[in-house]
């Protein structure tokens, strides 16, 4: 028997190329199918890179990102396991892929989210995101097209490209590469606020993660996104990023309360934001609430009169002997009405009858008493007589 203790054991990794997907700024991303497991992946080709005269610092580090991001495990992690290079040196990275659609094309299609399906989408992010904290790793692109949903099913949402994003420093590092919108959306301020003499640029951190989430909330309620306008020149946009505050959602016809819970999400100091990505979650849900809650009350004032009335038909018992029913309250202005009972019948027909009996009663008195009188004043009337025989 050999033991294999100590050697290594050499695959053939194969990955069938379906399709081309879709390009996001230097990756080309194609949809493949990992051979012989017939497993679905997303393969992410940097093709872009080499265009633009990236070196190979940067692609150590997107090796090295590759690895980290393939130790998450968390549900709704869209894991990368495997990553090469192409002819070239165009390095390229596999990771797991679903049947969802990405939520950018949701959003094209409808527009934009309600309060309560954007609340599920960030509660959903925040326990994928909240995982991969605790273990040191932050996202660092968090956007529409890295998040993949199955219908309207954002509670079960998944979340890929963890930490694959360029940083701003890696950008102009290149020899040609323009910056763009899409490439730099998702970044917070603190990623911009850097020099040529910065030893150790900005890097991806749980707090970038916070001020994503709330760019993503804010496309998500009105369809724009609170400083770039243009898609391609994001010049205009880092301005506006760096140096304005977005306009609040409340004037866009959000509710006061969750504009307020995005506008801390997008604080330019960092420690102004919430703490973590779970806390701005709850904030949001909490204000959503709220907002529900005044909306079902204020909905159910004006049919307050008309409800009584149905209330009363369908509520034989009242549930809170503290208060009365409605027609116990009715009854204390007006006596209530109800069918008859046989009782109620019955006690109709003894007073018919007695009544009956009085009056048959009362012309028989009537009609003995006026015979007595004729027999006692008529002149034409013989007078009685007695006949008495012997024996």
């Amino acid at each position: 028997m050999t033991n294999l203790q100590g050697g290594t054991l050499a695959l053939e990794h194969r990955y069938d190329v379906l399709e081309r997907a879709d390009r996001h700024g230097f990756i080309t991303l194609y949809r493949g199918r990992q051979d012989p497991f017939d497993k679905q992946v997303w393969v992410k080709a940097y093709d872009g890179l080499v265009d633009v005269g990236a070196g190979l610092e940067l692609f150590d580090r997107l090796k090295q990102a590759s690895q980290i991001s393939s130790a998450l495990d968390a549900d709704g992690v869209l894991r990368i396991i495997d990553y090469g290079e192409l002819e070239g040196g165009i390095p390229f990275v596999i990771s797991e892929r679903t049947d969802a659609q990405p939520l950018a094309n949701h959003l094209v299609e409808e527009g934009t989210l309600s309060a309560e399906a954007t609340s599920t989408l960030l509660t959903r992010l925040a326990q994928i995101l909240e995982q991969a904290h605790q273990k040191g790793v932050a996202h660092g692109s968090i956007s529409p097209r890295w998040i993949f949903v199955d219908g309207d099913r954002y509670d079960e949402a998944a979340l890929g490209h963890f930490q694959l994003a360029l940083t701003v420093r890696e950008i102009l590092d290149t020899e040609s590469a323009v910056m763009t919108a899409e490439a730099v959306s998702a970044f917070p301020p603190e990623m911009f606020a850097q020099s040529d003499t910065d030893d150790e640029p900005p890097s991806f951190e749980p707090v970038g993660d916070v001020w994503a989430m709330g760019v993503l909330a804010y496309v998500a309620l009105v369809g724009v996104h609170p400083f770039f306008e243009d898609e391609v020149d994001a010049s205009e946009g880092i301005l506006r990023l760096r140096n304005d505050a977005p306009r609040p959602l409340s004037e866009l016809g959000v509710d006061p309360a969750i504009s307020d819970v995005i506008d801390r999400a997008l604080q330019k100091d960092p420690s102004a934001r919430f703490s973590s990505v779970t806390e701005l979650a709850d904030t949001f849900a909490h204000a959503v609430g709220i907002d529900r809650a005044l909306e079902s009350s204020e909905k159910a004032a004006p049919e307050a009169v008309e409800e009584t009335s149905q209330e009363a038909l369908s509520s034989p018992v009242n549930e809170n002997p503290a208060s009365p029913s409605p027609i116990a309250r009715r009854s204390l202005d007006e006596p209530a009405e109800r069918p008859p009972g046989p009782s109620d019948r019955l006690m109709t027909l003894v007073i018919v009858l007695l009544v009956l009996t009085n009056l048959a009663w009362l012309f028989y008195v009537t009609g003995f008493m006026s015979d007595d009188t004729a027999s006692q004043t008529s002149p034409n009337k013989p007078a009685s007589t007695s006949v008495v025989t012997d024996g």
